[in-house]
């Protein structure tokens, strides 16, 4: 760039500037750092929305490097159409990739310890430098968990110049879990997303921190299934001061759909809004991010 001052420019006394032969004066700026950015570790993504997961892309490789792992489904070739391959988990293991993902290190994959899937490359449509938003197609039902690795970004922020890993979690489904944890007894309502219609039929699945099922039940005609006290409360355990640690994880599943709720979810509706205890877990309403 060029900076130049009209020669009539002075200063408030009327004198003009002793390093005006310096102009115009050449100046050269940096780009932009590069950056890779999910919205968020966790998020809900409606199946009948043609879900994308997007991510935010600035002066990263033509090619960026990902994997995924997903949630078993009924629909083994949906990635067919991309490059690489990906490793199924069982429904059974997503609160351990959802406490995986929250604590995760940026110089790490998350894969690290596990049999890894091979990575697939998704381009910029628009080339390495642009400042984009480009969405990871998603159609099928299911928890994924995506990482992106870059070693363009590893070099621009950690120290040691490794490639740098950026993860997160999404779930695709057309079903929202609601939860009202009581102290006498216990209510889970499920409802679709696209209409907002009670969901019956739906297996209903407790899991504690440990991730040991506490209690099971199934949803009525309205899409409720009621949970007393006495049945699993007493067994919900507390494993440490991390997340996903303590409370509960809810899922529910139907035929063709999947979905769950964690007892922590609770941002917006946090029992001191109301003037209530923030200490005591008698009784909470939890309903899901989207």
């Amino acid at each position: 760039f060029k900076i130049e001052i009209p020669q009539e420019i002075k200063d408030d006394s009327g004198r003009s500037l002793e390093n005006r032969k310096s102009f115009p004066l050449e100046i050269k700026t940096e780009k932009f750092p590069p950056l890779a950015k999910f919205s968020a570790m966790f998020g809900i993504i409606e199946k009948n929305a043609e879900p994308v997961l997007p991510v935010t892309l600035r002066n990263l490789e033509k090619d960026v490097k990902t994997k995924i792992v997903q949630t078993e489904s009924k629909n083994p070739g949906f990635f067919d159409n991309l490059i690489g391959k990906k490793t199924r988990i069982s429904n059974e293991e997503i609160l351990h990739w959802l406490k995986k993902v929250s604590r995760a290190d940026r110089d790490k994959s998350i894969f690290s310890d596990t049999k890894s899937p091979e990575p697939f490359s998704f381009p910029k449509p628009n080339g390495a430098e642009a400042f984009e938003v480009v969405g990871i197609p998603l159609k099928e039902s299911g928890f994924y968990v995506v990482e992106i690795e870059s070693a363009i970004l590893g070099k621009s922020l950690i120290p040691e110049q490794t490639p740098m890993y950026v993860p997160t979690s999404a779930l695709v489904t057309n079903m929202s879990v609601h939860l009202k944890w009581g102290r006498e007894g216990s209510v889970v309502w499920v409802t679709s997303l696209d209409k907002g219609l009670p969901v019956a039929d739906a297996k209903i699945s407790i899991r504690d921190c440990n991730n040991k099922i506490i209690g099971e039940s199934k949803t009525d005609f309205f899409g409720i299934a009621r949970l007393p006290d006495s049945t699993w409360k007493s067994q919900v355990s507390h494993c440490s001061y991390g997340s996903y640690d303590s409370g509960i994880l809810v899922t529910a599943e139907t035929a063709d759909d999947f979905s769950f709720v964690h007892s922590s979810w609770d941002r917006g509706i946090e029992s001191w809004r109301y003037n209530l205890s923030s200490y005591s877990n008698n009784s909470k309403s939890i309903v899901p991010h989207t």
